[in-house]
């Protein structure tokens, strides 16, 4: 086991290397790259995800706050990519105010 405290790894770079089980506390990873990278089965706490990307990923079984994230895509594309009811507000469609 190595324990690192207090050091500034700034610009470093890790190939090929296995950080299974690893343990990380107060961690700045500020406009950090990860590229082939697996997460799978990690769990992030109080964590700072503003202006984060996650593309071309695996999210099955993914949650947030205890929500399957494909729930949350799944609702998101019915409120809004579903344009076959019109809403209540259409102004623009007679039959939405119809009784």
């Amino acid at each position: 086991m190595i324990k690192i405290n207090n050091a500034n790894l700034e610009n470093s770079e890790f190939d090929d290397v296995t950080l299974a089980k690893t343990r990380f506390n107060d961690i700045n990873l500020k406009r950090s790259v990860f590229n082939d990278t697996d997460l799978s089965r990690s769990i992030f706490t109080d964590v700072n995800l503003k202006n984060v990307e996650i593309n071309n990923a695996n999210l099955k079984g993914m949650t947030i706050e205890g929500i399957l994230v494909s729930d949350l895509f799944a609702a998101w594309e019915q409120i809004h990519c579903d344009n076959s009811s019109p809403t209540a507000n259409d102004s623009d469609n007679p039959s939405a105010n119809q009784s």
